[in-house]
């Protein structure tokens, strides 16, 4: 694993190598500066004092047009007696102020924040860094989103970066509207440590596709086609008759693959999500894209071609039919049939036949003239939620097969009859009719994998006979084709499939044998879906567009394994002992005793699906021993979520659509008999939100019945995550905004703006909200953060950079684990007591059984410095050093007093940064700051606490003139350190418990 903390060096040592050298600047420490622990002093921090220019001392006007905007006032401060009050009325200029510049370390993040009240409008906070020309290298803003009429805390971090010499605080107003509020208590300090990140060497990953293919080379050779579910695809091409993989390569820009498509020459045309149209040439073997989103069309769902070369494809969003000419390179939109999806196609002459989507429905369309006709599906299945695929073979027929509920397969006989029905089909691409030998003769079969049974049959298309083959395969939507295959007992062509986990299967209709073999495809990781921590303390976590199971990780012993069986997993859950899970196609339900081994179809037992038209599970929540309440959003081009609870005991799904009309349910938390539910305005994939706000719904178990409704943040769309804390108050969370909701009154009683970014409706899972002893923890949009609720604070830790992120799980021993893309992460926070991570081998596929861990050395030489060499009562200093052991625990007291305990972790390359603060009733005096190391080894820094500070206190000003002073009274400083006042031994036990 790789380990990532926040450390710096030591911050007195290069505040006087920057002094040095930026010394003509004019760097201010008068009365009333502010010094946020660690030695960078903020000149009139309150606002108290003005200068000549009308400005306040120590800051100046950043834009010209300031007059009239800022000035000090006695109406309200936040401490003391004064603030800024700032007053723009101008929408055409921006208004700022800069604070003077301050001497910084490059490479050390800091922390510029504000205490703010706002009456109106918005500001912006920004920490800007400066090289030793005064050139600007660095910026980094934030708008400052606080709740109006209160101070509130906003916080800009930035690192400075490598040529940075000092830093410069900005308060700036936005250009385009008006705005007033009042600014109190800067601060700029090294940012303190807040926990340690950790990238786990642990993923979801293993052959999965969304569908397969097969070509053939001008010499004959067949070769599998196979597109990883990933971003990028990984596109590999394999031998049939040796198993040989003979090909590989990235397919940049696309997710997955859709469809195949193969021209008399062999050459491939590939669909794919988000990749546009691909071409693989057998022979060369090269693989090319031909264009990405053509017409902006996102997916290329279904694919086949016209007899003159043309390439067809079936699109979403749009529900359009695009064409490809590869002899002029030509494309045309020949329009939509009022659906999402064109997820079938089949190319019957000039017409092209099109299964739709959201809605479903059959349609023809005319490619000489443009004509479209919709063909009446059959009444039993007009209700359906989609058509899954097409299938073409000459004489007239063609074959649809339908998705839910039943899957059927219907003949359709091109004189506008439909014929016949086969019923349950699993695979998605049928190859063409053969003439085959059979026990009755001879038969012109058409083949398809039973899903009741799993086994490959044959029908009949002259008489609709349908018979066995006598072998079975994995269920999934298997696509087969007709290939030769250099293999004994194999003559002829043989009908060959490969499935969507990678295995190739060859049947031989001749001499009726069977092989079956894993494919040599590339596998790749696949996106996390979903992580969330089981009732045995593990991390358990699913990968989207997943066939190979769930991956569980063991924090305690850091290693991870697969666990063999379900599919897509969206949302998982706890109920005493079970691990929850909840997937996607028909919301699929299933419980994992995780006392006992896990044993896919008994341990768990089969899943549970649920009725009236849902797809996929959005929230779990227990509200009895025995009984599970679960969330879900409808199927696609279908509206309205629903409420269902799971009887494990019966193995029963009780479902309640619409308990909130229109709205699907996204999460849940219940107490004393109540289940609060949060609602999304998501539909189905394919449809459009009819409501627009989501609400909190109270559901009183014991009646059966929602018994109170409120919008909790006007104008949201989503209710992402419910959590009480430890007092027992209910939050809830949207995308932008934390909600505390009084369960007496039932009201909202406070909310709290956390991410001012504009949300998006259009998601399903991956957002949470948990509690973590006294504190809450979110995971949203890729931003963890910590919530205060006693003080309604929020406080980010981390900002990943990522497609997509999902999932929160927490470990016993509190630390949190999310996915970003196809990444896991765990963060330690500073002071949890937790253990600190050990290094372990990379996780396999399969689960070890006798792990490895590298050996690790022993505790080396360290060293350590203070911030500065004395502290006020009340603040602190910063201590940094390096020379520890990579993520070593360490414990911190002030000596004698005992009145300051805390723990640190050190990072990844042993170094060591971390605030220490001075309890406000320490006296002033002597005293040691001591680390004690794993191996109760010490390091012993001294400090003299000065009493607290009163405000109003005088200090001594540094001005420009008076620098070289300051910078000569660091420098002894400095070498009194080196001179041995740091020191390092080891003490008995008896010493050390003085």
């Amino acid at each position: 694993m790789r380990l990532r903390a926040r450390a710096v060096l030591g911050a007195l040592a290069l505040l006087f190598a920057v002094a040095v050298v930026v010394s003509p600047l004019r760097i201010h420490s008068p009365a009333g500066a502010a010094d946020g622990g660690d030695g960078l002093a903020v000149v009139n921090p309150s606002f108290e004092e003005l200068g000549g220019d009308g400005a306040p001392l120590g800051w100046s006007n950043y834009y010209a047009h300031l007059d009239g905007v800022w000035s000090s006032s006695e109406e309200r401060a936040s401490a003391g007696t004064r603030s800024l009050h700032w007053k723009d009325d101008r929408t055409d200029l921006l208004g700022g102020l800069v604070a003077d510049a301050i001497p910084i370390a490059p490479g050390s993040e800091y922390e510029f924040s504000i205490d703010y009240y706002l009456v109106s409008g918005d500001m912006r906070i920004h920490l800007m860094f400066e090289d030793v020309e005064g050139a600007r290298v660095g910026n980094t803003g934030k708008a400052v989103v606080t709740t109006p009429g209160q101070w509130e805390r906003s916080t800009v971090t930035a690192t400075a970066p490598e040529s940075a010499v000092t830093a410069r605080l900005l308060l700036l107003s936005n250009h385009t509207a008006r705005a007033e509020g009042y600014v109190d208590e800067v601060q700029f300090r090294l940012a303190p440590i807040r926990g340690v990140e950790e990238h786990l060497d642990v993923h979801v990953a293993s052959a999965n596709a969304q569908s397969t293919g097969l070509t053939t080379t001008a010499d004959g050779r067949a070769l599998a086609l196979f597109g990883t579910d990933s971003s990028p695809v990984i596109f590999s091409a394999v031998d049939v008759s040796t198993g040989e993989r003979v090909f590989e390569a990235e397919m940049d820009g696309a997710k997955m693959t859709w469809g195949y498509v193969v021209g008399d020459d062999g050459v491939t045309y590939i669909a794919t999500a988000t990749g546009g149209l691909w071409r693989f040439d057998p022979n060369s073997l090269e693989l090319d894209q031909i264009l990405q989103r053509p017409f902006g069309e996102m997916h290329l769902y279904s694919i086949d071609l016209h007899e003159d070369g043309r390439v067809f494809v079936g699109t979403y969003p749009s529900g359009k039919i695009l064409s490809y000419d590869p002899a002029d390179g030509r494309w045309e939109d020949h329009g939509g049939f009022g659906a999402s999806y064109v997820q079938g196609l089949a190319v019957v002459g000039d017409t092209v036949f099109a299964g739709t989507r959201a809605p479903v429905g059959l349609w023809a369309l005319d490619v000489a003239t443009g004509t479209k006709s919709q063909v009446p599906l059959p009444a039993e299945y007009r209700d359906h939620s989609a058509i899954q695929a097409l299938g073409y073979f000459g004489e007239d027929q063609l074959f649809v097969h339908m998705l839910t509920p039943s899957r059927d397969l219907l003949v359709y006989d091109l004189t506008r009859q439909w014929v016949d029905t086969i019923p349950n089909v699993a695979n998605r691409r049928m190859a063409p009719p053969r003439i085959v030998p059979s026990p009755d003769g001879d038969r012109r079969e058409l083949y398809y994998q039973d899903r009741a049974t799993r086994e490959v049959r044959g029908y009949d298309v002259d008489s609709g006979q349908i018979r066995s083959l006598g072998f079975t395969v994995v269920l999934n939507s298997m696509n087969w084709y007709w290939a030769a295959v250099d293999r004994d007992g194999f003559p002829g062509d043989s009908l060959v499939g490969t499935s969507q986990t990678g295995t190739v299967t060859i049947w031989n209709p001749l001499t009726g044998n069977v092989h079956h073999f894993v494919g040599d495809f590339v596998p790749s990781k696949a996106s996390i879906r979903v992580l969330d921590d089981g009732p045995d303390g593990k991390i358990y976590m699913g990968g989207y567009a997943t066939h190979s199971g769930m991956v569980r990780f063991d924090p305690a012993r850091d290693e991870s394994e697969v666990l063999a069986g379900p599919p897509q997993t969206e949302r998982i859950g706890t109920n005493g002992d079970r691990l929850v899970v909840g997937g996607y196609g028909q919301a699929p339900v299933f419980d994992y005793d995780t006392s006992e081994a896990w044993e896919w179809g008994n341990n768990p037992l089969p899943r549970v699906y649920m009725e009236q038209s849902q797809d996929r599970v959005l929230a779990v929540e227990a509200v009895s021993p025995t009984v599970t309440a679960l969330g879900s959003l409808p199927l696609a081009g279908e509206v309205g979520g629903a409420l269902s609870f799971f009887d494990h005991t019966t193995r029963e799904l009780q479902t309640h659509r619409n308990i909130v009309q229109d709205q699907s349910v996204m999460s849940l938390a219940y107490r004393d008999g109540l289940l609060y539910g949060g609602t999304s305005v998501q539909t189905g994939l394919g449809t459009q939100p009819t409501t627009a706000e989501a609400l909190l719904f109270v559901y009183d178990l014991a009646r059966g019945e929602i018994i109170d409704t409120v919008v909790p943040v006007p104008g949201q769309r989503n209710v992402s995550g419910l959590a009480f804390d430890a007092d027992g108050r209910l939050w809830g969370m949207t995308g932008t905004t934390l909600f505390e909701f009084d369960t007496e009154e039932r009201a909202v009683v406070a909310r709290i703006v956390f991410d001012p970014r504009s949300d998006r409706a259009d998601y399903f899972v991956g957002r949470d909200l948990k509690r973590v002893g006294d504190k809450l923890v979110g995971f949203s949009r890729c931003m963890l953060f910590e919530v205060d609720p006693a003080t309604r604070s929020v406080q980010t830790l981390v900002q990943k950079s990522a497609p997509a992120c999902f999932g929160l799980g927490v470990d016993g021993d509190g630390r949190y684990y999310y996915g970003a893309d196809t990444e896991v992460y765990r963060w330690t926070p500073a002071g949890s007591g937790s253990v600190a991570p050990t290094p372990t081998p990379t996780p396999t596929a399969e689960p070890s059984t006798e792990p490895t861990v590298e050996p690790t050395a022993g505790p080396g030489p360290a060293v350590a410095s203070l911030s500065a060499p004395s502290a006020r009562a009340g603040a602190g200093v910063t201590i940094t050093g390096t020379g520890f052991l990579p993520s070593e625990r360490l414990t911190i007291e002030l000596r004698p007093s005992g009145a300051a305990n805390q723990y640190a972790i050190a990072g990844a390359e042993g170094a060591l940064r971390v605030d220490f603060d001075v309890p406000a009733a320490v006296a002033a005096g002597q005293y040691d700051v001591v680390i004690t190391r794993a191996d109760q080894s010490s390091i012993e820094l001294p400090l003299r606490v000065i009493a607290a500070a009163h405000r109003g206190d005088a200090a001594l000003a540094m001005t420009g003139a008076s620098m070289p002073v300051a910078i000569a009274g660091i420098a002894g400083l400095l070498v009194l350190a080196g001179a041995g006042l740091i020191r390092q031994r080891h003490r008995n036990s008896a010493r050390r418990e003085r």
